[in-house]
């Protein structure tokens, strides 16, 4: 490959890839790589949805694969590696070395750090992309750099590209493979029934043919449940109770939802444990006189939620009601996964429609899509920006119990007051899209504040930044960006609140639409002079003056929250005042002085962490 500018894209057969497994089809992605970029290593983050990240990695040398190894690592590991992702070159040697500390942390993949040192190469230039599948992160591509004489720069771009869009592939290929094996081993399960004796055989026929003719029709959860007991009502007259649940103990379907049924401690414990098996059901488990049967519900490799059956006591099951339950097993796993591929299908089609809204896009496809939730285009819209502390990936989190109660939540607390949403959960934060074409006062309606009051009640500590209102659906756009500015200063400024309206932003929802470089040049302007005199005198001027702002010049407060004596403050304030040419009683330079301090406490927020 030569060093110009007229770098040649090589073209990749993606319709090929479908024909590799793993771990072949990885293989011919690092060989493409060390053929046609200067990469020494690559490193492929293949996200899997039961929270373990396999780490492939890839070491070339002279254009060709000297190793490929594997490995497990940790989800905060990969979420790290996630804010690197901007898709673009990175040769800046401040930024390399800070990349290279955060690779190196990573325990999970010290087995390459032990071959790069080996090879005494050091890092030069880096790419790093996201590969993003059904509205999520799936992935990364890592390409590393070892090379002085050729960097990894913006002319081999279009062909890593051409390389993450294969692997987007590659996984859609795995994930499409995955799923069949679940249902091929349903299929088996159900060919085992079939091998049993003449009348057992001819019995889960009549069996067969009755689950399939209600899945076919669309019959839904309690339907299977229906159809199960009237199947074992003609085996025994006995009282018997079916109910399924997901992995969150909540029902999803049952016979009796007025009589609620206990589950044992050595069920909950089976759950905790995810040490449920298809075999289960060939140990019932006593409990108050009764015998409970627990069968997984189980696709992808991942149990997904359990059936429960109660029978009167007794020590095992009758053949022909094993018939039923395996049945009953199998097609309410048909109907989980249909179910599951139509709630993916919908996140998606959310995400698409958010991103969007946020593009500026006007055409007629963004108002077809958006009508199945209740939105027309002359409605009125706000938006509700939700973030949970110590949260890193919100997608990731409401797909857990928490998190789905959450958004469960979310969704009541707007239909109790007869409005219409869409709920996004997205990386940083879940967005929620209100209709209330019904309330007349446009901006400053107090339906915001309700449903923002009404959402705090659902979880402590749940942040909220709610926008204003405004007419039609592309000015969702306008609401997204104010909630959001809303969040951030919640976030960053007002520790002692925990939501706000955009309207109650006041004069911040001036100072924070300017474009960074100005806010920065402003604060240089304003405070430049002390943050240089407390680096060269080791002083805490600039600190005491924040206080001394948001404290409303209160000399014994600032002093009680410094603990320091009163003196020394007045001391300082009157030494700032000489560093800046300010006098704090003037009201135009006190408005000056403190809006500059107010800012800098919202980039820097060890100042203002501990104020209240």
């Amino acid at each position: 490959m030569d060093n110009n500018n007229d770098y040649y894209v090589p073209e990749i057969d993606l319709t090929s890839l479908a024909k590799y497994k793993y771990p072949e089809s990885y293989r011919v992605i690092f060989d493409l790589i060390f053929r046609h970029t200067p990469a020494g290593v690559a490193l492929i983050f293949r996200k899997f949805d039961h929270e373990k990240t396999l780490t492939i990695a890839g070491i070339g040398v002279e254009r060709k694969i000297k190793g490929i190894v594997e490995a497990t690592i940790d989800d905060e590991s990969f979420e790290n590696m996630l804010k690197s992702a901007d898709g673009t070159p990175i040769a800046d040697q401040t930024t390399i070395k800070a990349f290279w500390r955060n690779l190196t942390a990573i325990k999970g993949i010290k087995f390459l750090i032990e071959n790069i040192n080996e090879l005494r190469w050091s890092l030069i230039s880096a790419v790093i992309l996201r590969i993003r599948l059904d509205g999520g992160d799936a992935g990364l591509l890592v390409l590393l750099g070892f090379s002085n004489e050729e960097l990894l720069t913006s002319r081999h771009m279009p062909f890593i590209v051409k390389i993450s869009e294969a692997l987007r592939l590659i996984f859609a290929f795995d994930k499409l493979r995955e799923e069949n094996l679940a249902i091929r081993e349903r299929i088996a399960v159900l060919n085992n029934i079939a091998t049993r004796s003449a009348d057992d055989a001819l019995f889960a026929g009549t069996v067969s043919a009755s689950f399939s003719s209600v899945f076919t029709k669309g019959g839904g959860f309690n339907e299977l449940i229906i159809t199960a007991l009237s199947h074992l009502l003609t085996i025994s007259s006995c009282s018997i109770h079916i109910t399924i649940y997901n992995m969150f103990l909540e029902q999803i379907a049952s016979d009796d939802k007025k009589n609620i049924l206990e589950l044992p401690d050595s069920v909950l414990e089976m759950i905790k444990n995810n040490t449920l098996t298809t075999k289960s059901y060939s140990k019932l488990i006593e409990c108050n006189g009764q015998s409970i049967c627990i069968l997984p519900v189980q696709y992808s490799g991942t149990v997904k939620g359990f059936i429960a059956l109660w029978f009167p006591h007794r020590t095992e099951l009758m053949s022909k009601e094993k018939i039923i339950i395996d049945f009953l097993a199998s097609f309410v796993t048909f109907e989980w996964m249909k179910r599951a591929a139509i709630n993916e299908q919908n996140q998606i089609l959310k995400s698409e429609i958010l991103a969007d809204i946020l593009s500026g896009r006007q055409d007629d496809t963004i108002l077809s899509r958006v009508k199945r939730y209740g939105f027309e285009s002359m409605n009125r819209f706000f938006v509700i920006m939700a973030s949970v502390p110590g949260v890193k990936n919100h997608m990731l989190y409401c797909e857990k119990a928490e998190g789905h109660g959450l958004l469960m939540g979310m969704d009541a607390a707007v239909n109790a007051r007869t409005l219409k949403c869409m709920i996004v959960p997205e990386h940083n934060d879940i967005c929620v899209i209100i209709s209330c074409q019904n309330y007349k006062n446009i901006r400053y309606d107090n339906i915001v504040n309700e449903i923002i009051v009404d959402f705090t009640k659902l979880q402590e500590n749940l942040l909220l930044g709610g926008s204003r209102i405004y007419e039609t659906i592309h000015n969702i756009k306008k609401c997204y960006s104010e909630a959001d500015q809303c969040l951030f200063i919640i976030k960053r400024y007002f520790r002692h609140r925990k939501f706000a309206n955009f309207i109650d932003m006041g004069v911040l929802r001036l100072l924070l639409t300017h474009r960074n470089e100005d806010v920065d040049a402003y604060l240089e302007d304003m405070l430049g002079t002390i943050v240089e005199y407390d680096k060269s005198h080791s002083t805490d001027l600039l600190k005491t003056l924040f206080y001394y702002t948001r404290l409303n010049k209160s000399i014994q407060h600032v002093s009680q929250k410094l603990n320091i004596h009163p003196n020394t403050i007045y001391q300082r304030i009157t030494r700032i005042e000489d560093l800046l040419g300010y006098n704090f009683s003037d009201p135009m330079d006190w408005l000056d002085i403190q809006t500059a301090s107010i800012l800098y406490g919202l980039i820097h927020t060890d100042l203002i962490k501990n104020i209240y």
